[in-house]
């Protein structure tokens, strides 16, 4: 029962007696009365006091809860901004890792690459080194229509007696060059005459089965031509593929005698 419903009753009970005949004094009611009324006031103002303490407490309450709320807030975008963060520094790693395995491969194949240039240095050093041993027998020029770098049949068959008499040859080394007239741009020239070359080469290592290693080829483009560009029939012998045949020394005299018309010495 709450402070106030006894302060009610006693009220009511004290002023029930005033009235009734049978009651004591009013003096005696009163002095009775009176000091209960004012504890029930002195207890409903200590309970106001404490509901207000409670409306503090709650209120407080509230706010920690909408605190916690927004700690709780905060953590998650935390998490949410690491996860993020994570999967950025897996990403790096993993683009450095492919960044350090490209650099390895690119380390190797600089590796082969000096391996390489090493060899064919060691290889010309010893190509230059035979080729003073080596003397010219024979130059023979295949010819080439105007921008074409396919064989014809009048140069396939100079090359086919080329082929038959280095069968004979113990030793020989071929070095082919390209030429062009002077008709068109210099770096379309020197395309084409590379292209003429290597026509040569391939006519005689693929159908004739001379070694690679014999041959040695280059293109020149318009350089060194052989007849006048102001004719055509300049440009004609121009447009060429000269083939030099190298061998032994003992071998220069009788590489010599076995010529045929077909061939053009120098």
């Amino acid at each position: 029962m709450s402070n106030q419903s006894i302060y009610l009753r006693l009220s009511v009970f004290g002023a029930v007696c005033l009235l009734l005949p049978s009651c004591a004094t009013k003096k005696y009611v009163a002095g009775q009365v009176t000091p209960v009324s004012q504890r029930a006031q002195k207890a409903e103002t200590r309970n106001g006091e404490q509901d207000k303490q409670l409306e503090v407490l709650e209120t407080d309450s509230s706010k920690t809860k909408e605190a916690i709320a927004d700690v709780r807030q905060n953590i998650n975008g935390l998490d949410t901004r690491l996860k993020s963060t994570t999967e950025t520094a897996q990403s790096a790693s993993s683009a450095a890792t492919q960044a350090q395995q490209q650099a390895q491969d690119a380390g190797a194949k600089a590796a082969d690459a000096r391996t390489y240039a090493s060899n064919r240095a060691d290889t010309l050093e010893k190509t230059i080194e035979n080729y003073d041993k080596f003397k010219l027998a024979r130059t023979i020029n295949v010819l080439f229509a105007s921008g074409r770098s396919d064989l014809s049949p009048e140069g396939k068959a100079t090359l086919d007696e080329v082929a038959q008499q280095s069968g004979q040859m113990r030793r020989m080394v071929l070095e082919i060059q390209g030429y062009t007239d002077n008709t068109g741009p210099q770096n379309l020239n020197l395309s084409l005459s590379q292209a003429r070359a290597e026509a040569v080469v391939r006519y005689l290592t693929v159908t004739k089965n001379i070694p690679l290693r014999n041959i040695h080829l280059i293109g020149v483009g318009s350089e060194s031509p052989v007849a006048d560009n102001k004719t055509r029939t300049g440009r004609k012998q121009n447009r060429r593929v000269e083939v030099r045949v190298f061998t032994p020394e003992a071998e220069v005299s009788s590489a010599t005698n076995t010529g045929t018309a077909a061939a053009q010495l120098r």
